[in-house]
């Protein structure tokens, strides 16, 4: 089994479970990414549904990647086809870090 560690870059927040999240590459990239996305829990689980955490931390990877920008949205579905979206309406710094500002909605 692999496990990596989690950095929170604002200080410890406890004990965090080992997890893991598979995404699909974006279906389309004209201002909306949709994909689909499972994550995995320690130990042998899988989360149905997709998260507002884990759309917020898709969307503040794609863009440091400069594959997503202010205004864009990204749908996520989950593999029980629940479906979160999020869009990214500003930036913030936190603890001297470039972050995201996102909205969410959803069902799950």
């Amino acid at each position: 089994m692999i496990s990596w560690g989690v950095i929170i870059p604002c200080g410890p927040i406890g004990n965090i479970p080992n997890f893991a999240k598979f995404v699909a590459p974006c279906t389309e990239r004209t201002q909306i990414c949709a994909a689909r996305n499972a994550v995995i829990i320690q130990p042998e689980k899988i989360e149905r549904a997709p998260s507002g955490t884990g759309v917020s931390a898709r969307m503040a990877v794609l863009h440091a990647k400069g594959q997503m920008q202010f205004g864009d949205k990204l749908i996520g579905r989950s593999i029980i086809d629940w479906r979160f979206e999020g869009k990214i309406f500003g930036a913030m710094t936190i603890s001297r870090l470039e972050s995201i500002q996102p909205t969410v909605s959803g069902q799950g």
